[in-house]
């Protein structure tokens, strides 16, 4: 599968964009950090915030669809087997190294209930069920790790069905269709868990995501309406508009079915121009998973030495991009080598965004 350029910078936008939003939400029931002013509205107007995970999911849908179906059409099928020989050395190190600081050495350092870890999530964590238990738990210093779970989740669903004989559009349009018919039932029951509980699955972004990167691979007519530079202009401006969609809306469901498919058409976008990328945009990409691995424990450990206000956001930032770039250079690009050794005939040249 070819390289496609164009998302490198949009996905460090968008890990940055959970770090300030964490930033901003976070941690008031454990110790108040900062109080609201300038610099917050600044960063509620100009961050995709609440959202930036849901574009992730639209993303990692696009890219996990180019990949399954370049595979099926170099040999005819799809294995399970290599699809998570592949992401043994892409995602699960980083994942499973943020598990041991998050579970056995934070909890040494910081007492309860500034680390609150008990059996129940550290199994979830484990097992990639955080999406399901998280929301009852409250505060955790790897909670945010909930969102790669519910990706693996969703990864494996389709590969079963795909080893079925299932194809990758009829499968999209299910899992989408199942999980809006789910979300508006627990928006009229009134159940707070149950809303919770869809929130922190997202299937639909990763589903309509997809069927993105199912059309994009067949280079479906449609997609031509995008090459127009009207419709372009009305996309970016559909996307800077999110901000201010996300700051007056009350309903999830209703934020959730504006945002995604301005997401997608965003994607599309970028995927049909496909320019080259500058080198520093490249490696700012790069980071873009570890910044969301080890944002959140930071931000916990920056509190817990007692930062706060705007120091405590850029001493985040920086020593989030520090521990990003270490984790790269030692973890990330070694085992990156030793999967293409590995798994030559597999590997697709377009990276995976953050889970």
């Amino acid at each position: 599968m070819r390289y496609i350029g164009g998302f490198s910078l949009l996905r460090f936008y968008a890990s940055i964009s959970v770090l300030f939003g964490h930033y901003l939400h976070s941690f008031s029931e454990v110790r108040p950090y900062h109080e609201s002013g300038f610099l917050d509205a600044v960063l509620r107007l100009l961050l995709i915030e609440g959202n930036a995970v849901r574009f992730f999911f639209v993303l990692g849908g696009f890219l996990f669809a180019l990949r399954l179906l370049n595979e099926r059409k170099q040999t005819r099928a799809n294995s399970i087997s290599k699809f998570y020989t592949a992401r043994m050395f892409r995602i699960y190190p980083l994942y499973f190294c943020a598990f041991f600081v998050g579970c056995l050495v934070l909890p040494i350092i910081m007492p309860s209930p500034v680390v609150n870890i008990d059996s129940v999530s550290t199994i979830a964590l484990a097992t990639f069920t955080a999406n399901i238990v998280m929301p009852f738990l409250g505060s955790h210093v790897l909670a945010h790790l909930w969102s790669i779970a519910a990706q693996e989740q969703f990864n494996l669903i389709v590969l079963l069905f795909l080893v079925r004989g299932s194809s990758v559009e009829r499968i999209g349009v299910s899992i989408a269709a199942s999980w809006f018919a789910g979300a508006v039932i627990a928006e009229a029951s009134g159940i707070s868990e149950f809303r919770e509980v869809m929130d922190y699955t997202k299937f639909d972004a990763l589903a309509i995501g997809m069927l993105a990167g199912w059309a994009y691979h067949r280079n479906h007519a449609i997609l031509r309406v995008l090459d127009m530079r009207l419709m372009r202009c009305f996309v970016y401006f559909s996307f800077a508009s999110l901000a201010i969609i996300q700051i007056y809306s009350s309903s999830q469901l209703f934020v959730a079915a504006i945002a995604s498919p301005i997401y997608v058409a965003l994607v599309l976008v970028i995927a049909r121009q496909n320019r080259t990328e500058a080198t520093w945009k490249t490696r700012l990409g790069k980071l873009s998973f570890g910044v969301y691995i080890w944002h959140y424990p930071i931000l916990y450990t920056l509190i817990y030495v007692g930062v706060r206000g705007e120091a405590l956001l850029f001493a985040n930032i920086g020593f989030t991009l520090f521990a990003a770039t270490v984790t790269y250079n030692i973890i990330e690009i070694p085992l990156s080598k030793l999967r293409n050794r590995v798994t030559l005939t597999y590997t697709p040249q377009t990276r995976a965004p953050i889970a």
